[in-house]
């Protein structure tokens, strides 16, 4: 079903319903934004090839929600995933590509391009951040706002912080709540309640709750045998999962307190995760590391108790769509001079979506249908289909495959003004 024409579905039958005065403005009085750091998109229950169940709150909400099920971040890290959603456009776009570098070092975005928050706030909406990375914060260039708490802290810190600062917007005509959760980012530590079980995991001789200690599997993992390795991964696996669950039960109370502030039946929310985590899937923990699918794919989806269809969505988007299709559900202008984020719908159906990384590698990639090129600036090249391979572990990369020549003459042009703002040395890009 295409979005315009589920929402045009929703519409009719407002139109068809008994006509009452309605009050001039936005569609939704409230917007309620809520983001979580470093989630993968194999932990949601919709998507697990598994079967397992961490995120009861947010599978309830996507079940009734329209949900964007090929979703691509911009990035595999929060700095340029955050910019492309607050600016709606890619990094590449905006003219910044963010250098991955120590928290103190990073160069911050200065360009002054229109935000969410600036466009709300021209929409009349009191505007609220509550965010446990800086990276999302008036000091990095990702907007401003009336309210603003940045820095660190656990899940229900930030959950207390965003019920405090709700409760001063209750009082307003229209208001705007961004609330990021930090969790289940790096070092893994839930509350000892999501630890059951813990005792029963093979024993190994790593730490799973430190940096130093998932730096230390990363060292040893080479030489781990077959059975070692499976061990560190149900250990891995226990400590990010029940950091899962904990952001999962922590937006169940943000959405308790928000209903019972009488916030929540007006609202429309939109949930989106900045990136996912690499758990050795290639090698590595973390993320910031590569392009692949794990630390890439991630989740997004509308939610509102009205006008907002349950549907399945299943062509490509990515972070820049999130604003001006959020504006266009609110019945607002969508500034499509100042952005190059789509409406979804009004993009085809088999477009590319591109993502990039400046780190200790150089790396741009292109997403079309179940195709995923990664390109390396020096060189290196991968194709990954991942219909029949999902974890991207065979690269199939062909430079005579049309397929591969076709997203070639997107991703080429792209990868010239990546290496041209990061200042990297490139290898010609092409098949």
């Amino acid at each position: 079903m295409r979005f315009d024409v589920a929402l045009g579905a929703a519409a009719l039958l407002t139109a068809c319903a008994p006509k009452v005065e309605e009050p001039a403005g936005p569609a939704f009085s409230r917007v309620v934004v809520i983001s979580v750091d470093t989630l993968r998109r194999d932990r949601l229950t919709r998507y697990a090839p598994d079967g397992r169940s961490l995120t009861p709150v947010l599978d309830e909400m996507m079940n009734e929600g329209f949900v964007l099920d090929d979703h691509h971040s911009c990035a595999s890290w929060t700095y340029p995933s955050a910019l492309c959603v607050a600016t709606a456009q890619s990094t590449l776009d905006l003219g910044f590509v963010p250098q991955v570098a120590g928290a103190d070092d990073v160069v911050l975005y200065e360009g002054g391009a229109p935000t969410i928050s600036d466009w709300m706030r021209e929409a009349g909406f009191a505007t609220a951040l509550v965010s446990a990375n800086g990276f999302l914060c008036s000091a990095a260039g990702a907007g401003t706002f009336d309210l603003e708490l940045c820095g660190s802290g656990v899940a229900s810190d930030v959950t207390a912080a965003a019920l405090a600062f709700a409760a001063q917007q209750a009082a307003s005509k229209r208001s705007f709540l961004h609330v990021h959760y930090l969790d289940p980012h790096q070092p893994y530590r839930a509350p000892p309640e999501f630890l059951e079980g813990q005792s029963e995991l093979p024993s190994t001789p790593f730490d799973y709750q430190s940096t130093a200690g998932l730096v230390e599997i990363e060292v040893a993992w080479p030489d781990l045998t077959t059975e070692e390795r499976a061990a560190v991964v149900a250990n891995l696996d226990f400590a990010y999962d029940a950091e899962v669950q904990y952001v999962d039960q922590q937006i169940g109370v943000l959405l308790d307190g928000l209903r019972a502030l009488d916030m929540l039946d007006d609202a429309l929310v939109l949930f989106w995760a900045d990136h996912g985590e690499q758990l050795t899937d290639h090698g590595q923990i973390g993320h910031a590391r590569t392009l692949y699918v794990e630390e890439t794919a991630t989740a997004a989806f509308f939610w509102a108790s009205r006008d907002v269809p349950a549907v399945a969505w299943s062509e490509p988007t990515t972070h820049a769509d999130l604003v001006p299709t959020l504006l266009s559900l609110l019945g607002l202008d969508v500034p499509l001079n100042q952005i190059t984020g789509q409406i979804i719908g009004t993009s085809a159906p088999d477009r590319i979506v591109i993502q990039s990384l400046a780190s200790r590698d150089q790396l741009i990639a292109a997403t079309r249908g179940d195709l995923h090129l990664i390109y390396n600036l020096n060189g290196e090249k991968a194709l990954y289909r991942t219909s029949v391979d999902p974890t991207e572990q065979d690269n199939v990369y062909d430079p005579a495959d049309p397929d591969v020549i076709a997203i070639w003459d997107v991703l080429a042009p792209m990868a010239l003004r990546f290496a041209d703002l990061t200042g990297a040395t490139m290898v010609a890009p092409g098949p």
